[in-house]
């Protein structure tokens, strides 16, 4: 049995060492070098198709160690799962460049165009984004997308413009880092978190960010000015600067929410409490809670004017104005006894009940064991025998 043992295992090392490693990766297609789509050729590989006739790319948990060649012509990108790119080449001339996530995707690495580029519903965990035609009118565009970079530099006069998005340019050790933007606009659910300073040709005044004055977070105090970055320089950047006025080398720009308040009581006071009150972002999500005293039982949630809201004691709802919440409570009914009912004394818990199977299983379990008694005992007679 030993030897048998031995000689299985052996088997399935020398298996294990002549399969190779690859059998064993899971997900994801490679291209090593370049992906050169201008050809005007419709191709098909693995982790990606090219739709010449669209100049459309699909890319599937796609790594490019290369280069991703687009033609001269406004092309579109699908992204789905996980892809990685050296860089994205687009066009020599002003075309559009829009990017596209699906169901969660998300892209790392460079992209240089010379026209417009969108993104829309994509994450990007690094990366570095160029477009230097100064004076142009090109605008770098997110919807609904969460962009994170270590490089940004867009020195077009069409600026940037934030939909439901989030763009972060950090502050990388390995890479040379810069945020340079003519002008931002955004919508106020969008963030922007930059940990490198504002900088640019000084083509804007504050006058042009409209709003987007009014969203520094961060640095307490901040604002937007046309600031010289050193004496002498040509330029005056419009950038954000601290309140002592030096340009800031990290700035947040986000909305401020309006507060709204959330007040409760409980009616009668007596029926039980009530929890969640307070302040709350507009728009945001509220929970409430009721819970019945000893007695009494919860009934709904109501507004200001008596209107039910809600019949569950744990209510969650967004938050859209100050308003007060009651939640009703009712005292717990009580049945009188009848006379001749069974609480007159009718019946006898403590009674003997015909054909009572409370010990059934007992019962088994002993005519079981019995059995096995009386079997037991033959075999043992037989083999004497």
């Amino acid at each position: 049995m030993k030897k048998r043992f031995a000689a299985v295992l052996t088997s399935l090392l020398l298996l294990m060492l002549l399969v190779p490693a690859a059998a064993f990766a899971t997900g994801g297609h490679t291209v090593n070098g370049d992906l050169n789509l201008t050809s005007g050729t419709t191709l098909e590989n693995d982790g990606y198709t090219w739709d010449a006739s669209t100049h459309t790319l699909t890319m599937q948990d796609l790594t490019v160690t290369g280069t991703v060649k687009l033609p001269n012509q406004d092309c579109q990108i699908n992204v789905k799962g996980n892809c990685s790119v050296g860089t994205i080449q687009g066009g020599s001339d002003a075309v559009t460049l829009t990017v596209k996530g699906e169901d969660g995707a998300v892209l790392q690495g460079n992209i240089t165009v010379n026209g417009d580029l969108v993104f829309e519903n994509l994450t990007m965990t690094d990366g570095k984004i160029n477009n230097v035609n100064v004076n142009f009118k090109n605008v770098m565009s997110l919807h609904n997308s969460n962009i994170t970079l270590h490089h940004l530099s867009w020195m077009t006069d069409g600026g940037i413009d934030l939909v439901g998005s989030q763009l972060t340019v950090k502050e990388s050790k390995e890479f040379f880092g810069q945020f340079t933007v003519e002008k931002i606009a955004m919508d106020e659910t969008s963030v922007v978190k930059s940990y490198l300073p504002m900088e640019n040709y000084g083509h804007f005044t504050p006058n042009h960010l409209g709003e987007v004055n009014n969203y520094i977070a961060e640095p307490e105090g901040g604002s937007f000015q046309n600031k010289a970055p050193w004496e002498g320089a040509e330029d005056h950047w419009l950038t954000v600067v601290d309140k002592e006025g030096k340009i800031a080398n990290h700035f947040i720009l986000k909305a401020t929410k309006e507060q709204c308040e959330i007040s409760l009581k409980a009616s009668p006071a007596e029926g039980g409490t009530v929890s969640g009150a307070g302040s709350y972002d507009m728009y945001s999500t509220a929970t409430v809670k009721a819970g019945a005293n000893k007695g009494y039982h919860f009934v709904q949630w109501q507004d200001e004017d008596g209107t039910a809201v809600s019949k569950d004691a744990s209510y969650t709802f967004q938050v859209t104005q100050t308003q007060t919440l009651t939640a009703v409570f009712a005292k717990d009914s009580v049945t009188p006894a009848q006379p001749g009912s069974s609480d007159q004394g009718g019946s006898n818990d403590n009674a003997v009940a015909t054909g009572d199977s409370s010990h059934m299983e007992l019962w088994i379990a002993l005519l079981a064991a019995s059995m096995l008694g009386i079997a037991g005992t033959v075999v043992f007679r037989r083999r004497k025998a």
